[in-house]
C-alpha cells in the first residue's frame, strides 16, 4: 500500500537525517518523498470522485436520503416512532395508529427502512417490528425544533 511505503521513506528520511546523510542524499531521499505524496494525492483525488459518484447515484435512487424529504404520512410515521422511542412497532399497529391502510403504512415503512431512518429488529407472526434509528431520531429532532 502507497501509505506504508511514503511512511517507511519518512522513517528513512529521518534517520537519514539522524545519521548526517549528505545533502545529495538527503535530496534522492526527498524527492522520493514528493514522489509518494504526489501519487497518494492523485488516490485521494480518485477516491473522492469515486464517493461522490456513489452519493449521487445513492441519492438519485432513494431522494429522501439526500434530501430528507419524505412524504407526510412517512413524516407522521417518523414522528409515531420519535414518540414511542425505544418500543418496537409493527406495521398493523402503525397503519392502525395512523388511520391508513396496511399497505400504505408498508409502503412509507419500507422507504423509511431504505432512507436508514427505521429498522426491521424482529419477524413477529404479526409481520416485522420496526424501531426508529439514531438518523430517525436526529431527522424528527431536527424536524421538530426547525
Amino acid at each position: 500500500m502507497a501509505e506504508n511505503t511514503f511512511l517507511q521513506l519518512v522513517d528513512q528520511f529521518d534517520e537519514a537525517i539522524k545519521r548526517g546523510e549528505s545533502i545529495s542524499g538527503l535530496r534522492n531521499k526527498l524527492a522520493s518523498l514528493r514522489e509518494q505524496a504526489e501519487a497518494l494525492h492523485a488516490r485521494l483525488a480518485e477516491v473522492q470522485a469515486r464517493l461522490e459518484e456513489l452519493e449521487t447515484r445513492l441519492e438519485s435512487d432513494n431522494p429522501a436520503i439526500g434530501t430528507n424529504d419524505f412524504e407526510e404520512e412517512a413524516e407522521k410515521i417518523l414522528k409515531t416512532f420519535f414518540e414511542n422511542y425505544g418500543e418496537n412497532l409493527l406495521l398493523l399497529v402503525v397503519a392502525e395508529h395512523l388511520g391508513l391502510s396496511k399497505e400504505t403504512a408498508g409502503y412509507h415503512l419500507d422507504n423509511l427502512a431504505k432512507a436508514g431512518m427505521i429498522e426491521v429488529v424482529a419477524s413477529t407472526p404479526d409481520g416485522p417490528a420496526y424501531a426508529l434509528t439514531v438518523n430517525g431520531k436526529a431527522h424528527v429532532a431536527k424536524r421538530t425544533n426547525a
